[in-house]
């Protein structure tokens, strides 16, 4: 019998703001053949990002570490997706030009061969709003 094979991936918006909100998306699931025991999802969120909400709620989280986790509890083989959605904000001291790296990771208690798909990053680049200026003049002849 083949272990189950939990997976996780992670999308963001591309590029923020400071003061602005950011959401990232986890898709996860178990695309083994056996049931997956007791999965737990870890995500860091980095010291720039301020967690706002999440969707479903973490257990735990956030802390001083910045870290959610939510005890998903077995994955059925094979399963659909599921999804988890948070929100955070952009600190308004956030360095202009720096990219935030936000970590997920997944893991069972069942024994996994292929963990290389258990973690998974998603980056938000913090820019900055240009003002042009516009100048009108008037010609006449």
């Amino acid at each position: 019998v083949s272990p189950p094979d939990v997976w996780i991936s992670k999308h963001s918006d591309a590029a923020k703001r400071p003061g602005d909100q950011v959401v990232f998306t986890i898709a996860y699931g178990n695309q083994g053949l056996v049931l997956a025991d007791s999965v737990r999802i870890t995500d860091t969120l980095p010291n720039e990002l301020f967690f706002v909400e999440a969707n479903p709620l973490p257990l735990t989280g956030p802390t001083l570490s910045s870290r959610l986790t939510w005890d998903i509890g077995d994955l059925p083989a094979q399963s659909e997706p599921a999804y988890i959605v948070i929100t955070a904000t952009v600190a308004p001291t956030a360095t202009l030009g720096s990219t935030l790296t936000n970590t997920v990771n997944i893991g069972t208690m069942s024994p996994e061969l292929e963990m290389l798909n258990n973690a998974a990053q998603a980056g938000v680049y913090v820019t900055y709003r240009v003002y042009l200026p516009l100048v009108m003049r008037a010609y006449w002849e």
